[in-house]
């Protein structure tokens, strides 16, 4: 990460939370009821034909107007993306 003057900064982040913990904080979110009622909660979402590597997502992600974004977790091929605006 880097700051506004451009200088190279440590990220701290706290103890890890369980899965099931994050979703259900994440359940009473105003933006996060709709797409969470979609969806049952005790699977992962499974992403069908999508053959993007992660620097296609995160190309796709910088041309659609994201500062930054890159991922933020990886388990075997499946990574977690994140891009700020």
């Amino acid at each position: 990460m880097t700051n506004a003057g451009g200088a190279v900064i440590a990220a701290t982040f706290p103890i890890a939370e369980p899965w099931d913990f994050w979703w259900s904080e994440a359940a009473p979110t105003r933006n996060w009821r709709p797409p969470l009622a979609r969806h049952d909660l005790g699977r992962h979402l499974h992403c069908e034909g999508n053959d993007l590597t992660l620097s296609g997502h995160v190309a796709l992600l910088h041309e659609a107007g994201f500062l930054e974004a890159g991922s933020v977790w990886q388990f075997g091929h499946s990574h977690v993306v994140v891009a700020v605006r």
